[in-house]
């Protein structure tokens, strides 16, 4: 039958597998050697050294010294002593990550963490620095390349809260309530950062010192006892500076842009030998003053206390003259005084100047007006508003495009009244 044919082929194919397999002999059954490690080792695990007295021996003047590469971190809060430096990195290509700790400084006590000589790419990232009496964080030397602050707090030090005197980064940190500068830097990039309450200027950027061009983006700089930002050889971008006890932005030899300086004891954007477009002053006693600069697409609002004028153009003492103001608005309350008179939007100081597409609104003693003496200025294509006779005050020697209404000027060069 079909079921016995079955099982004879099931019982014959068995036969032959066992058959088979009793062919092949086995392996040797002693091990080859002793079982191997198999968990991983604190070294491959975390594969960077601890700051302590172990690894970083400190000496008199130091805590903790970083003396040779490689990348180290905190496992603990670090609290200094009078007379001592907190860290001290004195090796090239070093990373120190405060893993959100702490290095807290006390009475009597240096820097908090120092970078004295001339170290190349160095890195200090992710923790918090605080009350010391010398600088928060510091790179001493010009001639330093490849410096890197990255993502720290620091604050209520004695002098500097972070210094980077030679070419790097300083990115996404916060410096406040110092009682220097907030962060000074020699050349690079600061970008994203605040300084807010120090006593000195919020971000100082001396970048013609040693170095080409730099770069403040993105940046805070509040209610600091000087300047908010103050820049050489630089490029400002998209920065708010408001209510400090110098200039919003002080910039040299620099261009400024998509910025905001509001509410500053003084110049809300001082400029010299440099440019500025797009930005917003308002609220300072001199919106935007312009020394021997390009001015163009601004917005100034002065306030009802104020004592100077919307825009000043004025020359330096290395250009006699020479800047233009294009497609600005300037924009003052009426009543706001200086020494008894209402004051000019737009106050041209110097020869040479051109002075097109501007927009100035209020009751003042005169819109745009030239001083005497100046000449071969261009003033064309300009509306000024509220200052009746006065809205263009140009003496002779000057070039000022027909004065007229909307309605009845038809030369392109024409200024309008109203």
């Amino acid at each position: 039958m079909k079921i016995r044919n079955s099982l004879f082929t099931a019982a014959s194919v068995c036969g032959l597998f066992l058959i088979v397999q009793s062919g092949f002999s086995q392996g040797s059954l002693t091990p080859p050697g002793p079982p191997g490690p198999t968990m991983k080792t604190l070294a491959q695990v975390e594969p960077r050294t601890i700051v302590n007295a172990a690894n970083t021996l400190g000496d008199a003047g130091d805590a903790f010294i970083i003396s040779r590469p490689g990348s180290y971190y905190l496992t603990t809060n670090i609290t200094g002593a009078s007379g001592q430096n907190g860290i001290e990195i004195t090796a090239n290509n070093v990373t120190l990550d405060l893993d959100g700790f702490t290095v807290q400084g006390v009475s009597g006590s240096a820097d908090g963490i120092d970078i004295p000589g001339t170290q190349n790419n160095i890195t200090v990232r992710n923790g918090i620095i605080s009350g010391w009496e010398g600088n928060g964080l510091s790179s001493d030397s010009p001639s330093s390349l490849g410096i890197v602050f990255e993502r720290l707090n620091v604050s209520s030090n004695d002098t500097t809260g972070i210094e980077l005197a030679g070419l790097g980064e300083i990115l996404d940190c916060n410096s406040q309530t110092n009682l220097g500068d907030g962060i000074d830097f020699g050349g690079g990039n600061v970008s994203g950062c605040t300084a807010i309450g120090n006593a000195g200027a919020g971000i100082n950027g001396e970048v013609g010192l040693f170095f080409d061009a730099g770069i403040i983006a993105g940046c805070s700089a509040d209610e600091n006892g000087f300047d908010g930002i103050d820049a050489e050889d630089c490029t400002v971008t998209g920065c708010n500076a408001v209510e400090n006890s110098g200039n919003g932005i002080s910039a040299f030899s620099s261009v400024v842009s998509g910025c905001t300086a509001d509410d500053n004891l003084y110049e809300g954007i001082f400029s010299a030998l440099g440019a500025v477009s797009g930005c917003s002053a308002s609220g300072n006693i001199t919106g935007i003053y312009a020394l021997s600069s390009v001015v163009s697409g601004c917005f100034v609002e002065m306030p009802a206390n104020s004592t100077a004028y919307g825009i000043l153009v004025a020359p330096t003492g290395k250009v006699s003259s020479i800047g233009s103001l294009t497609g600005n608005t300037c924009v003052l309350p009426a009543g706001v005084k200086k020494g008894g008179t209402p004051i000019a939007g737009i106050f041209v100081d110097s020869s040479a100047n051109r002075i097109e597409d501007n927009y100035v609104a209020g009751a003042l003693s005169a819109g745009i007006s030239v001083v005497a003496g100046a000449s071969n200025n261009v003033i064309t294509k300009n509306t000024v508003t509220g200052s009746g006779a006065n809205n263009y005050v140009v003496p002779a020697g000057n070039d000022l495009g027909p004065v007229g209404t909307a309605a009845t000027s038809t030369s392109p060069w024409a200024n309008i009244s109203h």
